[in-house]
This record gives C-alpha cells, structure tokens and sequence, in this order.
C-alpha cells in the first residue's frame, strides 16, 4: 500500500491496543487524524505517525465516516451512521522523498480481518468521494 490512491478523507482516528478474548480493549487511548482512505478501503493514511507505543503489532482503529456528498448529507441527515471500527497495523510511509529530511513513519493504518460489508462500506464510500474530487 505504499503507492495507493486515496479519497479525501479529514477525521479523527482513535487508536487502541485490541483486546484479548472475553476482554475490553485497553485503556489508553491515542488520536490521529486521518487525511485520506485507501480506494480499496483497505487502509488509511495518516497525518502524523502512529504513537511508538502503538507502533508494532495490532491495533483496534475507531473513526466515523462524514457523509460522502452533501447531498447525502442533506438526504440523510441524523440518520447517517458513519462508525467504523477495524483491526489495522501501522505501516510506514517515505516522508519528506528526495531530501536530506526524507525518513520512514509509521503514518499507515493497514486494516486486516474486515467484515465483507464494512469492507464494502468502505470501498464504496472512497469511490463516491473520488468521483466528488
């Protein structure tokens, strides 16, 4: 996923170690903003670099989905129930390519184990937002 293309996208993410069977997921709580999600649905690109803490191993990502359009939104309204929860791992991206700054970050969010229709959800809603863009 390090070249992908992404729908425009401009929400918080809250991040979270899962938690194990029978158990609540762990209390501490990181937030990231989300700037763009995979046209796949697969993934989503991160503003600034998942937490050291978070950094290796699986991760519980909860974010809301605006409307896609605001059409939908006007259509919908309250109805619109845009929650997203997904098991991910963070991935890194090149920062700063072709400069004495250029470094890997972990800015990746790579979803995994996605129910089929919340990984539709997600497929269709970055379609709609390409097409607006």
């Amino acid at each position: 996923m390090t070249s992908m293309v992404l729908a425009p996208l401009c929400v918080p993410v809250e991040l979270q170690r899962p938690s194990g069977r029978g158990q609540r997921p762990s209390g501490l709580r990181f937030f990231r903003l989300a700037v763009g999600l995979a046209a796949d649905g697969a993934g989503l690109r991160l503003r600034s670099a998942v937490p050291e803490e978070l950094g290796e191993g699986p991760l519980r990502a909860r974010f809301h989905l605006p409307p896609p359009s605001e059409h939908t939104a006007k259509l919908l309204g309250v109805a619109w129930d845009g929650e997203i929860v997904v098991n991910a791992e963070a991935a890194e991206v090149v920062i700063d390519a072709g400069t004495e700054r250029e470094r890997k970050e972990p800015r990746l969010l790579v979803f995994h184990r996605v129910p089929p229709p919340t990984r539709e959800r997600l497929r269709l809603y970055a379609s709609l937002r390409l097409e607006e863009a």
